[in-house]
């Protein structure tokens, strides 16, 4: 019979190389069908990585922080994973598609790997049953696979939160791990790879102070003050950096934080935020196991309340809790459902912890099967949405990553505006209106303002020199300046599971460049994947001409 330690070390290794070579083989079949798919061309299931990647070439080649060389623009959620991004492309030029692939992986084994290690329920080298039920979590439940091709810093946020909840933990209990700097200066780093880090150092430093306040959790007056140091270098630790990116961001004449935060977030959209108790439910309901987990935390503070229970599990409960709180009230949930990435983490792990504190050893194998069942039950989204990757993938490439290669061929060098900067930005050569705002200030701050109007976006389209626009329908809608002429549009041909609308679209901001546009898509269509059709304007050229006349009258 193995000693403790080495049966200890016996379930980590099980529980890592089944969870990651779970994620390894998802991810081999997935690729393979994807590059299938695409023409041997790596796309991501949306196209917002080629931004990162995008900036990453432009600060790595020029040292700009922006899509386009020599124009500031705070275009990147994730201030670090594009320095990382950054860093690799200067090291190992040329192809940098693979690099959000490759990275992520290495994110969902550090994962996986901080898992295997502060966890006792599963015993997948014990039990068969566990084994099944491992690779649910990882493959459904974390989704792991699916953000791995959604090509984002959400798996590397997972990560950091899984840290940092497991190393305040271990402090509480007095069972440090690593050095006593390393949780803030993780901290520091998750608040750069996601501005929601900032929820999270607010749980945590809640759940430090509020365990010394109620009853059943006190240590004293001394611990009192220990916690509320501790507390404050929590806050300290989250909030500088971002602090001092936000006035960086402001020296640079933009906002306090980055334009795609602002453009997302319901705390920062103009419209206000609701922060009712029935309303934040309502929210975290939006992921069904981000509930159930939510709902558990609460039913273990509620449980622990006068009863002296272990103190990590208490501040992990706290933190779960006002976390997701916090997001649900602030910030977004869904698209590739990779925005909630780090609370179904956190949910997991404080389940995990949990159930091996409160289940009696004989009864953990009902109690893994029961968990199983709700990941299951409460993931069925997320099991689809995995089944489709090659589909969204596919989706990506048959527009965007069409609308990249056209106009980098045709428009190379000029001026040209679109909502879908990914990787069009990635492939075009030469300055780029946002029309959505991500990396076009002024236009964020007018759709924030309301102030968008078909003259102001004919108008910074003119002082930009645009010629052509490509966009979805719905980008600018009733807003489309009056003197645009819409050219030409692709249908998708295919189920939508990521673009945003089944045509794709391609406008001529003067009525001189109607007749190139159109030849130069004539002439990219027998590029075009199949089942992609081009449909032209047959009423362009009239459109053009009763602008010109209009203009002449005006003249």
């Amino acid at each position: 019979m193995h000693a403790p330690d080495e049966a200890d070390e016996a379930q980590r290794r099980s529980f890592f190389a089944i969870g990651f070579g779970a994620v390894l083989v998802a991810v081999a079949l997935a690729l393979v069908a994807v590059l299938a798919r695409t023409d041997g061309t790596l796309v991501y299931v949306v196209d917002d990585p080629a931004i990162h990647l995008s900036m990453a070439t432009t600060l790595a080649e020029d040292g700009t922080w922006g899509v386009h060389a020599g124009e500031f623009q705070s275009a990147s959620s994730s201030p670090l994973w594009t320095l990382l991004c950054a860093a690799l492309v200067k090291l190992v030029p040329g192809e940098g598609s693979w690099l959000p692939l490759v990275l992520n992986l290495v994110a969902a084994g550090v994962l996986l790997a901080l898992f295997a290690r502060s966890q006792t329920l599963l015993r997948p080298e014990r039990r068969w049953l566990d084994r099944v039920v491992l690779v649910v979590l990882v493959l459904v439940v974390l989704f792991l696979p699916g953000l791995v091709f959604v090509g984002m810093e959400h798996v590397a946020h997972m990560a950091l939160a899984v840290a940092l909840v497991w190393l305040f933990a271990g402090r509480e209990e007095q069972r440090p791990v690593g050095p006593a700097w390393l949780p803030y200066v993780l901290l520091a780093a998750g608040a750069l790879v996601r501005f929601e880090t900032l929820f999270l150092a607010a749980a945590l430093g809640t759940g430090v102070v509020a365990r010394q306040l109620l009853p059943g959790w006190r240590d004293g007056p001394a611990r009192l003050g220990a916690a509320l140091r501790t507390a404050v270098a929590i806050g300290l630790s989250a909030g500088v950096p971002v602090a001092l990116f936000g006035v960086f961001n402001k020296a640079m004449g933009q906002g306090w934080l980055p334009n795609s935060v602002l453009a997302k977030s319901t705390a920062t959209d103009g419209a206000g935020s609701s922060v009712s108790g029935w309303d934040t439910l309502e929210a975290l309901a939006r992921d069904p196991f981000v509930l159930v987990t939510w709902l558990l935390a609460v039913a273990y503070l509620v449980w622990a309340w006068r009863a002296a229970r272990h103190p990590g599990t208490v501040v992990a409960a706290v933190t779960v809790v006002v976390t997701a709180a916090l997001h649900a009230a602030l910030a977004s949930f869904g698209w590739y459902d990779r925005y909630q990435g780090y609370l179904v983490a956190l949910g997991l792990w404080f389940t995990l912890r949990a159930a091996a504190e409160v289940v009696p050893a004989g009864q953990r194998g009902r109690a893994v099967l029961v968990l199983g069942i709700v990941g299951v039950v409460a993931c069925p989204v997320k099991a689809q949405l995995l089944l489709d990757v090659p589909l969204a993938a596919d989706n990506t490439y048959r527009q965007r990553y069409q609308a990249a290669q056209f106009l980098a061929e045709y428009y190379d060098g000029v001026p040209i505006a679109t909502g879908e900067l990914g990787y069009i930005s990635l492939e075009h050569d030469g300055p780029i209106v946002d029309l959505l705002g991500l990396g076009n200030y002024d236009a964020l701050q007018a759709r924030r303002n309301g102030t968008d109007t078909p003259e102001f976006w004919g108008e910074l389209t003119e002082r930009n020199g645009v010629q052509v626009a490509a966009v979805y329908p719905t980008t600018l809608f009733f807003k489309t300046p009056a003197d645009w002429v819409l050219v030409g549009e692709w249908t998708l041909g295919q189920r939508n599971v990521t673009a945003f609308e089944d045509n794709f679209q391609f406008w001529a901001t003067d009525p001189d460049g109607v007749a190139p546009l159109r030849e130069h898509l004539l002439a990219y269509e027998s590029r075009l994947p199949d089942g992609v059709e081009l449909q032209l304007n047959e009423l362009a050229d009239l459109t053009a001409e009763r602008i010109r006349d209009a203009q002449a009258e005006s003249g």
